[in-house]
């Protein structure tokens, strides 16, 4: 389960994209599971528990937009993956 500090990031998220940070995406990332390996101009983000999910950051200062909503996408599909394993672990 995630911490509070890290769902309170992924709100924050949600509501503004905009002027992300790469911490602030990174951060997010970790907090979920994700492991991030350092590229030439990018940042690889995959999860090691659900392969199929994967993503970028690049490494310029000011991110666009996508990269954030990339992220929090990610996190909400791992946060949904989880339940579903919860409640098929219930019953």
């Amino acid at each position: 389960m995630s911490s509070a500090r890290a769902l309170k990031l992924l709100e924050r998220l949600r509501r503004s994209k905009a002027n992300a940070k790469p911490e602030d995406i990174k951060a997010l990332y970790l907090a979920f599971g994700f492991v991030i390996e350092p590229k030439k101009r990018h940042d690889v983000v995959t999860h090691p528990k659900y392969p199929d999910l994967f993503g970028s950051i690049p490494r310029h200062r000011k991110l666009a937009i996508y990269v954030a909503e990339q992220a929090v996408e990610l996190v909400e599909k791992v946060l949904i993956l989880e339940q579903a394993e919860e409640h098929d672990d219930q019953g």
